[in-house]
């Protein structure tokens, strides 16, 4: 898994990445905020779609 922070001008509470599972090609893509000591993400298999929270 990559995650990160997104650039300050974008949204500063905001965090994007993606993850991969060893035995699958597929790349699935994630982002959120962070609120607090709270992180909320949704991840996508198409970059529109969202499969999962």
């Amino acid at each position: 898994m990559k995650l990160g922070a997104k650039s300050a001008e974008e949204d500063p509470a905001g965090v994007h990445g993606e993850y991969q599972f060893v035995s699958d090609p597929a790349v699935y893509l994630i982002a959120g905020d962070r609120d607090g000591d709270t992180l909320e993400i949704e991840e996508s298999n198409d970059g529109t779609h969202i499969t999962g929270n």
